[in-house]
């Protein structure tokens, strides 16, 4: 079976510790009595895709104050292919451009991110706009500014 990763990089993220953090799972997961699990941080999900993958819970909870993490997630849930879509034509468009361009698309996608804000519904173009932005800025870093606006700049292109 292929192994899920993560789908966005994320400050903290434990993917490389997995193998370690695992040895703590309590043993009413290990031994299928535990039903629900419920992450409260989930970030980039590390935890909750192991443990989804590796053991057999009936439910899974994830939150995360970041709205457009979880709008992802919903995302992702409901609307996959669509996003896949979406992230397909994006980086179409992105891998043809020379170092100048992708810097300019880069810029002009995290403008139009910046540009509005999503409330409870499942937006798509924010989900993509999202991971794009994730997967080319400085590191993968999400950060804003005081006005709520994301500011990473662009990563090497």
């Amino acid at each position: 079976m292929e192994r899920i990763k993560p789908f966005v990089k994320w400050s903290g993220e434990k993917n490389s510790l997995i193998p370690q953090i695992s040895k703590y799972y309590p043993l009413a997961l290990k031994n299928g009595s535990i039903e629900k699990y419920i992450e409260p941080f989930v970030g980039a999900g590390a935890v909750l895709i192991d443990i989804l993958q590796n053991y057999k819970v009936k439910e899974a909870y994830a939150f995360d104050i970041n709205k457009d993490l979880i709008n992802c997630y919903q995302v992702i849930k409901y609307k996959v292919e669509d996003l896949i879509q979406e992230l397909d034509k994006k980086e179409k468009e992105f891998l043809v451009l020379d170092t100048e361009e992708r810097q300019k698309y880069f810029y002009d996608i995290r403008a139009e991110y910046n540009s509005y804000v999503i409330e409870n519904e499942i937006n798509i173009k924010r989900a993509s706009e999202f991971i794009f932005l994730n997967r080319t800025c400085f590191n993968g870093l999400y950060r804003v500014n005081k006005e709520g606006k994301f500011n990473v700049p662009c990563g090497q292109v």
